[in-house]
């Protein structure tokens, strides 16, 4: 079975841009905050679901929009602490400061 390569192991070109899903700390805090405020979406259906298909359905395209605006917030937010933990503490607060910049370049 062949193992999937570490980041690390994948040549630069080939990585995904993090800036390219948030071009500032900014916008990934708001994205961050946008998914706080989405919870209640989901939330609602608590204990409501043996209500119905349809009840089913609706929270299960709540929770996938969720998830989906998820993704890119997650994926910038493990980058940042795998190389945090590789160069040490960050230096700034936001997701691109310091030596925890973006994946790409100098960083």
């Amino acid at each position: 079975m062949n193992r999937r390569p570490l980041r690390s192991e994948v040549p630069v070109e080939e990585t995904w841009r993090l800036e390219d899903l948030f071009g500032s700390d900014e916008e990934w805090e708001a994205a961050l905050k946008s998914l706080d405020a989405g919870i209640p979406a989901v939330a609602q259906y608590m204990g409501r679901l043996k209500d119905g298909p349809r009840l089913m359905a609706e929270c299960f395209e709540a929770a996938e929009n969720l998830i989906r605006r998820a993704a890119p917030v997650g994926s910038t937010l493990t980058s940042v602490l795998r190389k945090t933990v590789q160069s040490g503490p960050i230096k700034h607060d936001g997701p691109f400061s310091g030596d925890a910049g973006p994946d790409r370049g100098s960083g």
